[in-house]
Order: C-alpha cells, then sequence, then structure tokens
C-alpha cells in the first residue's frame, strides 16, 4: 500500500472531495495525510484508521488580516508542504486549487501529482488580483507535469483547453460523492426544534457564501408562512449577527436558522432533512465566471444528491441541466419576492416538487460520480 499526501490552502472538512478520496483510499489499506488550514471553526471530521488531517494553522483563527500576514502565509504554506513531502515520501501527491498547485509545485517534477482544478477559472486571464493572480499564473504553468487533471464540469476542461497555452496532460471530469435514494435525516430540523420550540414545516437551505442572502431572508416575509431558511456558512458580509438582526426586523426572526460552516459529513446529513436548496449566484459578481459555474456548480450537486431540487439564477449558465434533470428552478430577476414565489412553486406538499426531486436523484445516480477521480488514482499508486 502506498502513502498518499492531499494539499489544500482551505479547511478539507469543508471541502466534499477531500474528505471522500481520504476515505476511499484510506480503506483500501493506503495511508492518507491531508494538510490544510482550519481557521478555528471546524468541527471534526470522522476518518477511518490510515487517514488523518493535519492542520497548518496551529490554532490561528480565521485569515490573516494584515499585508504582512497575507504575504508570509503562503510562503510559510510552500515550506510546511514541503517539510511534509520530504517527511512523508508520497507515493501520490493530490493538490486542491491552484493555492494547493502552488505549494506542490516546486516538487512536481519530483513525485506524480494529481491537480483538483474545482474553482471557478484557471487563467491569469480571469480578474483576480495580487497573490490569488500570482498563485493561477505559477499552478498553470505546473500543469504539463501533472500526471492526472480532475475537474469538476465537461464545460470546465474545454475552458482550460481553449485559455492556457500548455499541453494538457490527462484530465477526467468528477464531481461530489454521489447519494442514491438517500434516506431523510431530519437532524437539522431536530436542532432548530429544541433551540426555537418550532419545527420547521418547510426548509429551505443555503450552503457557503452564495449571495442574495438578504433577499433569502427577505423572502420569508413574502412566501408560504410554512417556509424556513437556514443557511450554513461563514464570512458573512458584516457577519451572521447582521443577517439575523435583518430576520428580527422584518418579522422572521423564528423562520431564519444560521448555523456556522461544520464538517462537511454533517452538512450532507443535513442536507437529506431539507426541501430544497438556494445556489443564487448574483450577477454583479465579478469574482464568478458565469458561463462556467452551470453544469459544475458543485453545492447544486449537492443538493441533487440529496434529494433536494435547487433555485438558481438564469444567469449562471444552468440551462442545460435544468433541462437533463428537472430538478431546477430559475429566478428571472434577483429579488425577495422572485425567491419568494420560486419556494412556493416547490411547496414538498406539490407534485411538482416530487418530480423535481425524483429528477435529480435520477441524474446525480447517472453522472455525477466523484468515484469517477478514484480510478485513475487508483492506478497510478498501482504502477507505483
Amino acid at each position: 500500500m502506498a502513502r498518499v499526501l492531499q494539499v489544500i490552502f482551505h479547511d478539507p472538512v469543508n471541502f466534499p472531495l477531500t474528505l471522500n478520496t481520504s476515505r476511499v483510499l484510506a480503506a483500501e489499506g493506503h495511508e492518507v495525510t491531508c494538510l490544510g488550514f482550519d481557521r478555528g471553526r471546524s468541527s471534526p471530521a470522522a476518518l477511518p484508521a490510515g487517514a488523518r488531517i493535519e492542520y497548518l494553522d496551529r490554532g490561528q483563527a480565521g485569515y490573516p488580516t494584515s499585508l504582512a500576514g497575507k504575504l508570509v502565509e503562503p510562503l510559510w504554506f510552500r515550506w510546511a508542504v514541503s517539510r511534509a513531502i520530504a517527511r512523508e515520501r508520497p507515493a501520490l501527491v493530490i493538490a486542491y486549487d491552484a493555492w494547493g498547485m502552488w505549494g506542490v509545485a516546486p516538487h512536481v517534477s519530483e513525485v506524480p501529482v494529481v491537480y483538483h482544478i474545482h474553482d471557478l477559472d484557471f487563467s491569469t486571464r480571469h480578474p483576480w488580483i495580487g497573490r490569488e493572480r500570482h498563485a493561477c499564473s505559477v499552478a498553470e504553468r505546473a500543469i504539463p507535469r501533472c500526471r492526472l487533471l480532475v475537474l469538476p464540469a465537461a464545460e470546465r476542461l474545454a475552458r482550460l483547453r481553449e485559455t492556457i497555452p500548455v499541453p494538457i496532460p490527462t484530465a477526467i471530469v468528477a464531481n461530489c460523492p454521489p447519494l442514491t435514494r438517500p434516506e431523510r435525516n431530519d437532524v437539522l430540523r431536530d436542532q432548530i426544534a429544541a433551540r426555537t420550540g418550532t419545527r420547521p414545516p418547510f426548509l429551505a437551505v443555503v450552503i457557503g457564501n452564495m449571495g442574495l442572502l438578504q433577499e433569502s431572508v427577505a423572502a420569508l416575509t413574502a412566501c408560504d408562512a410554512r417556509w424556513h431558511l437556514a443557511f450554513v456558512g461563514t464570512q458573512v458580509p458584516g457577519g451572521a449577527p447582521r443577517l439575523l438582526r435583518y430576520a428580527a426586523s422584518l418579522g422572521v426572526g423564528d423562520r431564519f436558522h444560521y448555523l456556522p460552516y461544520t464538517a462537511y459529513d454533517t452538512v450532507r446529513l443535513w442536507l437529506r432533512g431539507c426541501d430544497v436548496g438556494l445556489a443564487l449566484h448574483p450577477r454583479g459578481n465579478g469574482a464568478l465566471n458565469q458561463r462556467l459555474l452551470g453544469t459544475g456548480s458543485v453545492k447544486v450537486m449537492e443538493y441533487l444528491a440529496a434529494g433536494l431540487p435547487a433555485i438558481v439564477n438564469r444567469a449562471c449558465s444552468f440551462e442545460p441541466l435544468a433541462e437533463e434533470t428537472g430538478a431546477l428552478s430559475f429566478i428571472e430577476e434577483e429579488t425577495a419576492s422572485a425567491i419568494a414565489a420560486a419556494l412556493d412553486r416547490l411547496r414538498p406538499t406539490d407534485a411538482a416538487w416530487t418530480q423535481a426531486k425524483d429528477g435529480g436523484l435520477r441524474a446525480h445516480a447517472t453522472r455525477y460520480h466523484a468515484e469517477t477521480q478514484l480510478t485513475p488514482i487508483r492506478e497510478l499508486l498501482s504502477a507505483g
């Protein structure tokens, strides 16, 4: 059996593919270490023997705020990755996104590297600034020396081939871990009921920082009063207290529930007790490549895998996925009233909700399979 090193500049507990890969490879007898950052906000992940997470931030709370900290942290990250490679002597390194690849880049000729290009764009032509642009440039130059590229959608692979001027090695498309006909799990509803005394009849959920959060809270004033909204995430502009105060000011404070970002496995269980997922990327977010988002939206894949119909923006190129699955509802305007209307079209008591749920589960079971990434990774390990 072989040693595998995973490298991510974020928290692996909150990143679907890291834990999935750790568990599968460890269950097959490989030793898997995942380097990442805790940022002081995650709950522990349950990992099998042979898999472990090594946090690099030593209990540091949050991201560095000073200019010096922002410049030093990536350099320290690369140094820590180099030390881990020297210590672990891995048979394979899996780097996630540009910053993970930036840390691994000095060693890409020494050890086989699998590069997960999971982020929204890959090229220095993207209007990122400063260190992000630099990391993307370094990662781009390392691509020809990688053994394998893994991307979350065919559109992104096509875009990669169009935009970067270097040869592309073997590349595959993979998405989130599949759940086929998952059993319902009401632990999130139970938590809400224990805390508020009210059990949500209908529950919509937002994972992460999708945007249109204030509009989504305001939608509670215009939709069926049975709807509640759970927000699972961090880094809300102005902080979670702002959203909680806003919900209270609108008279829907008892129907809006904020939960800090937690372990991916926990979130995946929570989703199975919800009814609808919101994935609302606003048009005005210049950091997003709207054309590429579409079928590669991992959060939408998570919703479909858990049996949740999703509400999305038409601006984000979701039309092909909507046509294939029948599981997506569009908002035409980025307003609270539009979100409320979309929620009411998907009441869990209506046939439209059942049809959307079944369509999403069918599509996810047949097309969106993360384990496709593991076949070539196993082949690399066995070739050893």
